[in-house]
């Protein structure tokens, strides 16, 4: 249940780009649990010549998604709180009669 001014502060083009935005991110920490699962079972050997042989790219590549869209999920949350609270904040001003603090 809302509460009462609330559902004025309600932007549905920004909603569908923090929507997007978390998908992306979603995609990214998905595809990174992918890969360090196939790092995983891959497994390693060494060949005739003495070379470890083993799948180094997936291991790096893996840790590297989960960090950004971790990352990316987490400012995006910020910045959905804070704009919230901004529209809110704005919106109570203008209400009141007086002017928003930009």
């Amino acid at each position: 249940m809302r509460e009462p001014g609330t559902e004025l502060v309600y932007d549905e083009d920004m909603s569908r780009a923090f929507r997007v935005v978390l998908a992306i991110c979603a995609v990214l920490v998905a595809a990174g649990l992918a890969l360090l699962f196939y790092y995983q079972v891959s497994g390693s050997s060494v060949d005739e010549d003495g070379w470890l042989v083993e799948q180094f790219w997936a291991l790096s590549l893996g840790t590297l998604s989960i960090f950004v869209g971790s990352l990316g999920a987490g400012a995006t949350l910020l910045a959905m709180v804070f704009s919230w609270r901004w529209k809110l904040r704005s919106t109570a001003n203008k209400d009141e009669g007086g002017s928003a603090q930009g």
